[in-house]
């Protein structure tokens, strides 16, 4: 599927819905936002606050290992484009070969 963009409007290429990944992550988009909105809003108006969250110590202990994953997940995911892109780069390569010699 190819997807062909209008590039007489650059501000219709940016808000282009048609093959982007943009509708498929607005429910856990919404939902984030309302479950930050609900803490903040706990936090603020009820006075609902949590003692064990003040701590550094604390958070770090969450921080530390989500930002690890973070990295190990964006690493595997850079390394299965460059994987992806080399056999398509091959391919095309072969094909030429393969143009070439009939």
């Amino acid at each position: 599927m190819t997807i062909e963009y209008k590039t007489d409007s650059l501000v219709r290429v940016l808000f282009q819905f048609r093959g982007s990944v943009i509708p498929y992550i607005y429910p856990f988009l919404i939902a984030s936002m309302l479950l930050s909105a609900g803490a903040v809003a706990l936090y603020k108006y009820a006075n609902w606050k949590i003692e064990g969250f003040a701590d550094n110590t604390t958070v770090s202990l969450f921080v530390v290992p989500s930002s690890f994953l973070l990295i190990f997940q964006t690493n595997i995911a850079y390394a299965r484009y460059w994987d992806g892109r080399s056999v398509i780069s091959e391919l095309v390569m072969n094909a030429n070969h393969l143009v070439r010699k009939c």
